[in-house]
């Protein structure tokens, strides 16, 4: 198993990354905080308003960083 893949929390997120980076349209849609493209084609036509919590969860960081 590839490090990156290994069950350990502190590793998820660079495998998380790595994969999105590794597709065009999830890097994209991510770039242009096109939250619905992205949801759609990580999650699949049924993203259950994923994408709306992603906006959401971006616009808190954004506003805890200014």
């Amino acid at each position: 198993m590839p490090e990156t893949c290994a069950p350990r929390k502190r590793n998820n997120p660079k495998a998380f990354v790595s994969f999105i980076e590794s597709d065009r349209r999830l890097s994209t849609s991510i770039i242009n905080k096109d939250w619905l493209s992205f949801t759609r084609t990580y999650n699949g036509p049924a993203q259950n308003g994923c994408d709306a919590k992603m906006e959401s969860n971006y616009n808190a960081l954004i506003s805890e960083r200014r």
